[in-house]
């Protein structure tokens, strides 16, 4: 269905227990969502994410922030070493791309939102 979106999602990510040290908490109220552009093809059995943007939002401001991440940057991958960032997701799901930002940026992701080609389309 032309102009359809597949593949949209806006799930939550398991957090740590409130108050356990873990870097990367934002400010209270803050919300932290990925948005990801994902390069899924019905030939290839891969799911990268081509854009990788950040939204840092603090409705207690109010104030959003963005942060655009380039899909090519080496990045430690838990479990699996330096490979480019954009392949944490495909690997191993939204946990493993969550973990990867935590551990690289000390980003704490809340939300993410996925989307594919022919969802701009």
């Amino acid at each position: 269905m032309p102009g359809a979106c597949h593949e949209f999602r806006l799930s939550t990510i398991q957090r740590g227990p409130t108050g356990s040290g873990e870097r990367g908490v934002p400010a209270p109220g803050t919300i932290n969502i990925a948005l990801l552009g994902v390069d899924k093809r019905p030939t290839k059995n891969f799911n990268n994410t081509d854009v990788i943007v950040i939204a840092s939002i603090n409705p207690d401001i109010p104030s959003v922030t963005l942060l655009s991440i380039p899909r090519d940057w080496p990045a430690h991958i838990p479990g699996v070493g330096t490979q480019k960032i954009n392949t944490a997701f495909a690997i191993g799901g939204p946990k493993l791309f969550r973990d990867t930002l935590m551990r690289n940026f000390g980003l704490r992701i809340d939300y993410y939102a996925m989307v594919n080609f022919e969802g701009l389309v």
